[in-house]
């Protein structure tokens, strides 16, 4: 493109990796002396906090994080903590002033009891709201936003494509060579085609990042809020199984879904931030 430039990655198989959820509209923010970075973000506890505590020991940065929830994050992770939603313009605005750097992580998400067909139209339209509304903060006269990376999901895939034991996606199969239209999974997915589609329209203002997350476990993960993956929600399962079992002579049974044959790739959470820095740094246009 011309400009800045576009680049995606898949973080599927770039080392392996989490899906923390991105929950409810949650930014933070990164400087270092002149050099900001803001990241609208997924949870407390998710890929935000990880990079953010990550750029903070680092030293060098003053790292602002800005939360819909009013509690502070309790370990030591940032300089400064805003509460604000960034379905608010006004919340996208003040995040973004003097940013360098935007990481996007922001989005309501969660497993399937919590993303349903009763709540998913809405959902598409919270999480598009706080991509559109930090696009434009982004892009307002005298920014200083120079670079844009916008965390995407698995979820943008068509399901057919799933259905082998062992696939092994890239970036070009979002879109078929027989002229098909693309087949997210659910609005979660084509909330996240759509936002792909409209940050890269940006990069004729500064450079865009792209990753599509898989599959992320690891310390901070969600585990008993209905927004925990797999590995989580079976550990939980089972310890809960265990707990039982120990004031009975039988031994709890509990569901898995699916047929127990089903395979998926899984990337841990310090690969995930490892990866991800790697490509915040990256300037070639792919």
């Amino acid at each position: 493109m011309a400009g800045h430039q576009c680049r995606l990655q898949d973080l599927n198989y770039v080392v392996q990796r989490h899906s923390y959820s991105p929950y409810n509209r949650r930014k933070w923010i990164y400087s270092r002396f002149s050099y900001c970075i803001s990241l609208p973000f997924d949870q407390p506890s998710g890929k935000g906090s990880h990079i953010a505590k990550r750029l903070y020991d680092r030293g060098g940065y003053v790292v602002r994080i800005i939360d819909i929830e009013s509690i502070p994050p309790t370990d030591t992770i940032c300089h400064e903590f805003l509460c604000g939603n960034l379905c608010d313009i006004s919340t996208c605005i003040a995040a973004a002033r003097g940013a360098t750097m935007i990481l996007h992580f922001a989005a309501n998400m969660g497993g399937m009891g919590t993303i349903h067909g009763d709540n998913d139209a809405e959902i598409y339209a919270q999480n598009h709201t706080m991509t559109r509304n930090i696009l434009k903060a982004a892009s307002l006269p005298g920014s200083t936003v120079t670079r844009f990376f916008f965390a995407s999901s698995a979820c943008i895939y068509p399901q057919r494509l799933q259905n082998e034991e062992d696939v092994s996606l890239k970036e070009s199969d979002v879109f078929a060579f027989d002229g098909s239209l693309p087949s997210p999974q659910g609005f979660y997915g084509l909330e996240k085609l759509n936002s792909e589609l409209l940050v890269a329209q940006y990069a004729d203002r500064f450079e865009v990042r792209i990753a599509r997350f898989h599959n992320i476990y690891g310390p901070g993960g969600s585990w008993n809020n209905g927004r925990e993956k797999a590995p989580a929600a079976l550990l939980r399962k089972a310890l809960t199984c265990r707990h039982l079992s120990d004031r009975s002579l039988k031994l709890p049974s509990f569901e898995i879904w699916g047929d127990g044959t089903q395979r998926r790739s899984f990337l841990f959470i310090d690969d995930a931030v490892d990866a991800l820095l790697k490509l915040r740094a990256q300037s070639r246009s792919t």
